[in-house]
């Protein structure tokens, strides 16, 4: 009797030990990998926790799942690294292998590595989002705020203005016009904004901060890398120079991986996309611009060198410099004016002779480039002129309205636009009376000084398009345009006798180096340079909104 109630009690025992371990950790901790074990007893900091769970809020299913693969992966070579060659037994408890783990530096400089890859990958995962704020279907006239604005940048692909006043960042939202975020700029130095607008580029002196423009948080940083001297590339993607060295990198941001661009070795200026391309970049250097192509792989991104030209000088200045409307063409301007035709990297330049300009800045005409400036010799007031790259003729045009502060062209709504004090006025055409362009040594009659343009209305529908962005056009599908004589004289006769003519600027024409030694001419501009340049009849004044003044819009065609 005795011996049973010995049998039972044991029985007793054992069903106590089993049940004991199987709902305890204990069961959980022998069958734990070594790896496991090893970072369990050495848990992950709170910095690398609070970058996991961000990253997972943001992210979609499919994005969180290749993310945490990925992290799996890195946690494991975390714990092979920083364990110094121990590997725990399946019988060792957590507590007792915590007291072999003894290099904890090497477990935090790994967390600090992990946390941030995942906060450059939030950044991917905020790029590939949809426009934060879709490009609205009616432009408004103005774009005001409360203080003399300093600089102005539009998201490429939504509707969204970045703006710098003297003591504020004000992100908008141009179709309700209201702030985004608001927030005191110090000292801080403002780069740019994505183009889906959902990430923006804040500075202070070399540590670059990409942050959430809807929170202002910051997602990443970047050490050693100017707000200046940062390019996006594309949705995934961004290029940057490292602060005081001449050494270019790429960071893709859908891997959360960066390389350095070994056939780049200057300081980078600018960086635009190649047309008709996804992946090809031209990146220009102060007398370089280089051709490279991104080729995603399954080990990551790598860059490919195309081509590279010489002879290229380019100061770098914004307001002197950009892409044309259709994006074939890059120009910049100094004494003279270089336009550089992207799909071959071939460059032509017009001298400026006597003109000093101020701003260059493309028209919805992809053909014509509008510059701002006067004359070096004489206290002249600035004026307007166009440039056509496919003649290589500049011509003033009259206008009647004040020279801005600064002009842009804005390519998501096919808008230039004026800033001046805390306004930014858009416009389909910011030139108002023509005089004709005229070929390189001809004379250009003023057009009547009743030549004035339409009030616009306060909103104008993105869809209209081609006829009413260009400059002029024939007045018919099916009717030839005006040769540039014709326009001289039918301006002329129009004239009082007793006007004298504006005078032309007689370009000196010289193709760069990178062409003349090739001897190909660069692509003409996809549209036609005839229709830009056809004096055209103005429409009657339309009745401008009661509540503010309207920008001007172009005139209709005959």
């Amino acid at each position: 009797m005795s011996n049973m109630r010995k049998i039972t009690a044991i029985i007793g025992s054992l069903v106590v030990i089993i049940v004991t371990l199987f709902t305890s950790t204990s069961l959980r901790e022998f069958t734990m990998s070594p790896e496991h074990k090893i970072n369990c007893a050495v848990p992950i900091s709170e910095k690398l926790r609070h970058a996991k769970t961000s990253v997972f809020e943001a992210a979609t299913v499919a994005q969180w799942k290749e993310i945490e693969d990925e992290l799996d992966a890195r946690m494991k070579i975390r714990a092979l690294q920083c364990a110094g060659g121990y590997s725990p037994p399946f019988y060792v408890r957590i507590e007792s292998t915590k007291k072999h783990l003894t290099n904890l530096s090497c477990f935090a400089e790994a967390d600090d590595e992990m946390a941030q890859w995942l906060s450059i990958r939030k950044v991917g995962v905020l790029l590939a989002k949809s426009a934060l704020k879709p490009v609205p279907a009616l432009t408004p006239a103005y774009i005001v705020t409360d203080a003399t604005i300093r600089n102005a940048e539009f998201a490429a692909n939504a509707g969204i203005v970045q703006i710098e006043t003297r003591d504020e960042l004000q992100i908008i939202d141009i179709d309700t016009q209201k702030p985004i975020l608001r927030e005191p700029k110090g000292a801080m130095t403002v780069g740019p904004i994505s183009a889906n607008g959902r990430v923006f580029i804040s500075g202070d002196g070399d540590r670059l901060k990409i942050r959430d423009t809807e929170s202002g948080l910051v997602v990443a940083e970047l050490r050693g890398v100017r707000a200046n001297e940062f390019f996006w590339l594309d949705e995934a993607s961004a290029l940057y120079n490292k602060a005081g060295t001449q050494n270019t990198f790429i960071t893709d941001f859908s891997t959360g991986k960066s390389f350095p661009i070994q056939a780049i070795n200057k300081n980078v200026m600018r960086v635009v996309r190649i047309p008709q391309t996804t992946n090809q970049f031209a990146i220009f250097s102060p007398k370089t611009v280089t051709k490279i192509e991104l080729l995603r792989t399954p080990n990551g991104v790598e860059s490919r060198l195309m081509d590279e030209k010489q002879g290229v000088v380019f100061s770098g200045e914004s307001q002197l410099s950009g892409l044309n409307a259709d994006g074939n063409y890059f120009f910049h301007v100094g004494r003279q004016i270089t336009t550089t035709a992207l799909s071959t990297l071939l460059s032509e330049s017009t001298s400026l002779e006597s003109l000093r300009a101020r701003f260059a800045v493309a028209t919805p005409d992809p053909d014509i480039i509008l510059l701002v400036g006067a004359s070096h010799s004489a206290s002249d007031n600035e004026r307007r002129f166009l440039y056509s790259i496919s003649k290589r003729t500049i011509v003033p045009v009259e206008h009647s309205r004040t020279i801005a502060q600064r002009l842009l062209y804005v390519s998501a709504l096919k808008r230039q636009a004026s800033v001046s004090e805390n306004k930014i006025a858009l416009f389909e055409v910011l030139s108002t009376h023509k005089t004709g362009l005229a070929e390189n040594t001809a004379p250009v009659a003023k057009e009547p000084s009743d030549k004035k343009i339409d009030a616009g209305k306060s909103k104008t529908d993105n869809s209209a398009t081609a006829s009413a962005s260009a400059p002029a056009s024939a007045p018919n599908a099916d009717a030839a345009p005006k040769s540039s004589a014709s326009a001289q004289a039918s301006t002329s006769a129009s004239a009082s006798a007793s006007t004298p003519p504006a005078t032309t600027i007689a370009p000196t024409a010289s193709a760069s180096a990178s062409s003349a030694a090739s001897g190909s001419a660069a692509p003409a501009p996809s549209s036609p340079p005839a229709t830009a340049v056809t004096p055209s009849t103005p429409s009657a004044p339309a009745k401008a909104a009661p509540s503010q003044a309207t920008p001007p819009t172009p005139p209709q065609k005959k």
